[in-house]
């Protein structure tokens, strides 16, 4: 399992990355360093590719390993599996 990683060129991404934690991912079997973002410099339409963690004031969001983490205008955090069928993920604006 490799470290997520920003979107190729999404700079807002990049800006969020405060760094890693080690988490325990039950597909590994194992502690692995996984990043972590601050929520609030996420901006519309970004994408996180799990393994990640999304750091908020009063919350935290874990992505798992199977799962893409993308941000709409609005703030809101959308959760998507990575298998599920393509129109599902274009509704909710994961492409």
């Amino acid at each position: 399992i490799g470290l997520a990683a920003p979107s190729q060129g999404d700079s807002a991404s990049e800006m969020a990355m405060v760094g890693s934690r080690p988490v325990y991912l039950p597909d590994a079997a194992a502690k692995k360093p996984v990043p972590v973002y601050r929520g609030g410099r996420l901006s519309a339409t970004n994408k996180i590719t799990g393994p990640a963690i999304i750091e908020l004031a009063n919350t935290s969001i874990f992505v798992p390993t199977e799962f893409d983490l993308n941000t709409d205008r609005v703030g809101s955090f959308v959760l998507c599996q990575k298998n599920a069928p393509q129109d599902l993920r274009v509704r909710f604006g994961f492409q």
